[in-house]
C-alpha cells in the first residue's frame, strides 16, 4: 500500500488531527510494513504542530484579552478572533508593513464598508493585545437612500413556499418585524402580546430591550403556530 500526504492536506489539519494521523503513520511503518510518503520531515511535522499549538495558545490569548479589557460580547469576540485567523492565514506573521498592504487593499476593494471596518478593528486589537498600538482612519461610512428590501408580493410568495406552520411562523417573523436571527431565537410566549400585535426584544443587540409592531396577519400566524403546538 502507498499513502501519500502532501504539505496542504496537513496544513488544513487541527493540531489534534494531525497528531493523530501521526501516531497511525507510525503504527502503519512499525507494524504493517506500510510504505509511507509524507513530504514533511519528521522535524518539520514537529515544527508545525508546536506552530498550531501556539498559535491556539495566542488565539485563546487574545480571546481573553478581548472579553476582560475591552468588555466584548462572545459573537463579537468570534468575529475578531476569525477575521484575525483569516488575516493571519493570508499573510502570514502579522507584522505593520504587512497589515498596512492589507488594509489598503481592503480599503480599495469592493467589500461593504461593515467588512472592511470589521477587519480593521480585529488588526487594530490584536496589535492592542501585542503591545504594539496601531490606528487606522475610517473610510466614510455610506448612506444608501434606497435599502432593498422585500415588497408584499415577495413576502407572499415565500409565505406560499413554507412547507409547515413553524416555517411560516418564522418567516413571517422576520420579514414583519426586521428582527435579528439570533433575537427572534429567543422569543417567548410571553413576549408576544396579540391584543396591541406588540413583539418584545429582551437584550438583543448591544444588550438593548426594545418593543416592535408586528402586522395583524403576522400575529395571526403566530397564533396559530401557537395553537398547533
Amino acid at each position: 500500500m502507498f499513502f501519500k500526504i502532501t504539505p496542504f492536506i496537513i496544513s488544513t489539519f487541527s493540531h489534534y488531527t494531525t497528531i493523530f494521523i501521526s501516531a497511525i503513520l507510525i503504527y502503519l511503518v512499525a507494524r504493517r510494513g506500510v510504505i509511507v510518503h509524507v513530504s514533511y520531515t519528521l522535524h518539520g511535522l514537529s515544527s508545525l504542530l508546536l506552530n498550531r499549538v501556539g498559535d491556539n495558545c495566542m488565539t485563546q490569548e487574545f480571546e481573553k484579552f478581548l472579553y476582560i479589557y475591552k468588555g466584548l460580547q462572545p459573537v463579537t469576540v468570534l468575529g475578531h478572533c476569525k477575521a484575525i485567523k483569516r488575516i493571519a492565514r493570508k499573510l502570514g506573521e502579522l507584522d505593520k508593513e504587512k497589515v498596512e498592504n492589507y488594509v489598503f487593499y481592503l480599503y480599495q476593494s469592493a467589500y461593504s464598508y461593515t467588512h472592511k471596518s470589521n477587519q480593521v478593528v480585529a488588526i487594530e486589537y490584536w496589535f492592542e493585545f501585542k503591545g504594539q498600538p496601531l490606528k487606522f482612519s475610517r473610510q466614510r461610512k455610506p448612506k444608501p437612500i434606497i435599502k432593498p428590501t422585500l415588497n408584499e408580493s415577495e413576502v407572499t410568495r415565500l409565505l406560499f413556499c413554507c412547507k409547515n406552520i413553524r416555517e411560516k411562523a418564522i418567516v413571517a417573523t422576520l420579514a414583519y418585524s426586521g428582527v435579528r436571527p439570533k433575537e427572534l431565537r429567543n422569543i417567548k410566549v410571553q413576549d408576544i402580546d396579540f391584543g396591541s400585535n406588540e413583539l418584545r426584544i429582551i437584550q438583543g443587540k448591544g444588550l438593548k430591550d426594545n418593543v416592535i409592531y408586528i402586522s395583524t396577519s403576522c400575529a395571526k400566524i403566530l397564533m396559530e403556530y401557537l395553537v398547533q403546538h
